[in-house]
C-alpha cells in the first residue's frame, strides 16, 4: 500500500540485502507478496515504473514463493483505500439505488462502478487469506507459475467493465440447458451386473499385481465374491 517507503532493490531481488533474515523460529524467511498500483500515481516509488521493477525484483528473489503486482490504470494515489474512513451514506451517496437489478442475476447489469477500490480490497484478502493458514497449507501451482493464471501474470489489471454487463442469469439459464449427460463408461462399473463382473474382478487383480499376496492371489477360475474376499484378507479395504 505504501511502495514510496521502501528500497526495493534493497528489500528484494538479485541485490536484495536480507538473505539472512531469519523467522522467530529459526528457520529462512519466505514470503509471498502481492502489491497494488495506481496507474495515474506520480509520486516517487509508485509509479507504473516502480511498479515493473517491483515485478522484476519479486521474480528474481528465491525466497518469494509467489507474488502478483497489478496497476490499475485509471486511479490515483491511495485509491485503495481513501473512502475507509467515511460513514457507509458517504461512501454509497452516488450510487444508484437499483445498484443490482431485479436481483442478483436479473436482466440488468450487476453495478460496479467506482468499484475498483474494492477490487483492490478483495484481493488483497484473498492473498492473505491464501497464504497466512496456520491449520491447513496452502496447496497447488502458485499464481505466478501457473500457466491457466496468465491474466493475473500481467502486470496492469484487467478492464471490468465488460464484466458489468454480463447477464448472470442468462450464462446460467444457457449452461443448463446446454448440459448434456454424458456417463463415464470407461470407469464406472456397476458391481450389481452380472455381465459386468469378470471385468471388475479383472480390476481387483491389478491390485494385487505389484504385491504377492500368497494364499489369497485372486485366481482366473474365481468368482467375484472369491475375489472380494481375498483382496479384503490381502489387506486391501476397497469397500
Amino acid at each position: 500500500w505504501y511502495p514510496t517507503r521502501y528500497n526495493v532493490t534493497n528489500l528484494f531481488g538479485l541485490s536484495q540485502r536480507g538473505t539472512g533474515l531469519k523467522s522467530s523460529s529459526g528457520s529462512s524467511t519466505n514470503m509471498s507478496v502481492m502489491a497494488i498500483f495506481a496507474g495515474k500515481d506520480d509520486l516517487a516509488g509508485a509509479t507504473q515504473e516502480d511498479a515493473a521493477l517491483l515485478q522484476d525484483c519479486l521474480a528474481q528473489d528465491s525466497r518469494v514463493k509467489d507474488h502478483m503486482v497489478k496497476i490499475f490504470a485509471d486511479q490515483e494515489h491511495g485509491f485503495a483505500h481513501m473512502n475507509l474512513g467515511k460513514n457507509l451514506e458517504d461512501q454509497f451517496q452516488d450510487i444508484p439505488e437499483d445498484f443490482v437489478d431485479e436481483g442478483f442475476g436479473g436482466s440488468g447489469r450487476v453495478g460496479i462502478d467506482n468499484g475498483e477500490a474494492e477490487v483492490a480490497c478483495l484481493l488483497s484478502t484473498a492473498w492473505m487469506e491464501t497464504y497466512s493458514r496456520v491449520f491447513l497449507p496452502t496447496v497447488g501451482s502458485t499464481i505466478s507459475q501457473d500457466e491457466k493464471e496468465g491474466k493475473w501474470q500481467t502486470i496492469q489489471m484487467q478492464n471490468l467493465t465488460e464484466n458489468n454487463l454480463r447477464d448472470i442469469r442468462g450464462e446460467i439459464e444457457k449452461a443448463l440447458n446446454d448440459f448434456e449427460y454424458v456417463p463415464d463408461l470407461s470407469r464406472k462399473i456397476d458391481r450389481f451386473d452380472e455381465d459386468e463382473h469378470e471385468k471388475l474382478k479383472q480390476f481387483l487383480m491389478e491390485y494385487q499385481a505389484t504385491d504377492d499376496a500368497g494364499e489369497n492371489k485372486i485366481l482366473p477360475t474365481d468368482d467375484l465374491d472369491e475375489a472380494y474376499k481375498k483382496i479384503q484378507q490381502s489387506g486391501f479395504d476397497l469397500w
